[in-house]
């Protein structure tokens, strides 16, 4: 992901990329933000080093514990944070269809299937994704809400993500967002990192950029 994104990044915003590793004090620093595509063993000295250089962190690596959850709350008290396992628009977009659908159907709600399908490389099971639309759905209930996660591994798949909502009349409405190209990703880091940088401490949702 991190080279995509410096490829386009480059490409269509002429934008320029640094090593954290190679700045040593906030007087070094020659750029507004830090972008986390790594693993969940390198993310935690990746906001040190956002937190130290006083500088925004965007994060889209998964499989965090919550340990590291609670490291960002601490973190965003001083600078803007983004943490979020999918940065595609249409995942963006999928969260608000169905915050707008729950919101006008949540009485009639029975049943929430979230169907997710990946590469077989993909080391997390249930995706980032799925547990995040999962916490995003749940948080739109008063009480508890019944909510499944199936997943799928196999060749040549970005990343499919169906939901499937269940009334108690039976009938059942689909959702659906996939992603034929990892560039999607990296466009949509690129757009969140140039909007994050102008807000102000605090931890922000992707759902929240125009």
């Amino acid at each position: 992901m991190g080279t995509a994104i410096r490829k386009l990044g480059s490409k269509l915003h002429n934008l320029r990329f640094h090593d954290i590793e190679n700045v040593c004090s906030k007087s070094e620093v020659e750029f507004d933000l830090i972008i986390d595509f790594s693993l969940p063993s390198f993310s935690s000295h990746a906001l040190s080093k956002a937190i130290e250089l006083e500088l925004p962190i965007l994060i889209g690596t998964t499989g965090h514990d919550e340990e590291f959850i609670l490291s960002i709350e601490s973190a965003s008290k001083k600078i803007p944070v983004l943490y979020e396992a999918n940065f595609s628009k249409g995942i963006r977009l999928l969260k608000r269809t169905l915050h707008e659908f729950v919101n006008r159907n949540y009485t009639e709600v029975k049943l929430i299937r979230i169907f997710e399908s990946h590469h077989l490389n993909k080391k997390d099971i249930p995706s980032g994704t799925a547990l995040s639309l999962r916490d995003f759905l749940a948080s739109m209930f008063s009480s508890d809400q019944t909510i499944e996660i199936y997943a799928q591994r196999a060749n040549n798949i970005f990343g499919i993500h169906r939901i499937e909502i269940v009334l108690k009349n039976e009938e059942v409405i689909s959702f659906l967002h996939n992603a034929e190209s990892r560039d999607i990703f990296a466009h949509g880091a690129i757009e969140a990192g140039l909007w994050l940088v102008k807000q102000k401490p605090g931890i922000h949702k992707l759902e929240n950029i125009n």
